[in-house]
């Protein structure tokens, strides 16, 4: 998540600032004293995100007389009557449109957070596990992100937004009888799953999705027509440069291993591993040497140390390995 562009409402807006300002824990004050430490630029704009959740009174309840006028302040600097009318909303009239905006949203208890899509998301270096309204459970690898409906539980299908990588153990849910789909959408293809359990990558312009046990289809965002079925041990990839879904037989532990803290591989390319590394750890792995890229690496290395990694790979390869920063260089 590229927080650096946020403003002051997209904060307000994002589960995971939100849970460390109101439902501090240790994993989230790590993450935004280190996040704001690196960030200095921003820290203003934080710190005034931060103030209007720590000052609201989730218990006010707003009129939508107050709303109305709320509105019509942020838009034209006046109410239908001329001065925005309440005390509450009087109260704000300092502050930024900006923030203004998103104490609107916030009024009336949790109004704000709950009229929008839910986000799960996952900072570099570290797993999140989310269980649905449903009972569907959700594995979101590190840096990656959950977008659930509001109205998931009560919407004729279940839909779900996925960037990154996530493992879904879906569960059945049926209404009057009938069965309620559940639809995994990424930015090129719907996944249509009923109970099942897949390991699905979202990175780079690349969709993998790789089947545990039920059944999916796979259906194209932007062709209806490009769709397959899955079944268990297979997995289909689509890129951004060809569009054309393409199945393959596949030990499908190689793609979900990571959720049991373990990265396993047989015959991935190093380039491949290389980009995986980055979208996890939020690094740099930079191959100096060409032919090095297409060697291939077998074996496996725990999720929560990539030294270990790169003391693995020394040893199977005859090169050097340089730090400086948050890169490495392999030469």
């Amino acid at each position: 998540m590229d927080y650096h562009k946020f403003e002051v409402q997209d904060f307000l807006a994002d589960e995971h600032f939100t849970s460390w300002v109101l439902k501090p824990d240790a994993e989230h004050e790590d993450f935004w004293t280190t996040w704001i430490r690196l960030h200095p630029d921003r820290r203003e704009v934080v710190q005034q995100a931060r103030h209007i959740l720590e000052n609201i009174d989730f218990s006010e309840t707003w009129t939508k007389t107050e709303r109305s006028d709320m509105w019509n302040y942020i838009q034209t600097g006046t109410s239908k009557s001329g001065i925005p009318s309440g005390r509450k909303i009087q109260r704000w009239l300092r502050m930024p449109y900006a923030a203004v905006f998103a104490l609107l949203l916030c009024a009336g208890g949790w109004f704000y957070l709950t009229s929008r899509p839910v986000r799960f998301q996952t900072p570099y270096g570290k797993q999140r596990s989310v269980t649905l309204a449903d009972g569907s459970r959700i594995t979101l690898n590190a840096n990656s992100e959950l977008t659930v409906r509001q109205d998931f539980e009560n919407g004729a299908k279940r839909e779900v937004w996925i960037r990154g990588e996530a493992f879904f153990d879906v569960a059945k849910m049926t209404r009057d009888g009938k069965k309620i789909p559940f639809i995994v959408h990424t930015d090129q293809l719907d996944i249509h799953v009923l109970g099942t359990a897949f390991n699905i990558t979202n990175r780079r312009g690349r969709v993998d999705v790789a089947l545990e046990h039920g059944s999916v289809k796979l259906v194209d965002a932007h062709n209806a027509a490009n769709t397959i079925l899955l079944e268990p041990g297979e997995k289909a990839t689509q890129t951004i440069t060809d569009a054309l879904l393409k199945k393959e037989i596949v030990d499908v532990k190689e793609y979900s291993g990571w959720r049991r803290k373990v990265f396993q591989y047989k015959g991935k390319k190093l380039r491949e591993l290389a980009e995986m590394i980055g979208d996890s750890y939020g690094i740099e792995v930079i191959i100096e040497n060409e032919a090095l890229k297409e060697e291939t690496f077998t074996g496996s290395f725990p999720t929560d140390s990539v030294e270990t990694f790169f003391e693995k790979l020394g040893k199977l390869y005859p090169l050097e390995i340089a730090k400086n920063g948050d890169k490495y260089y392999l030469r």
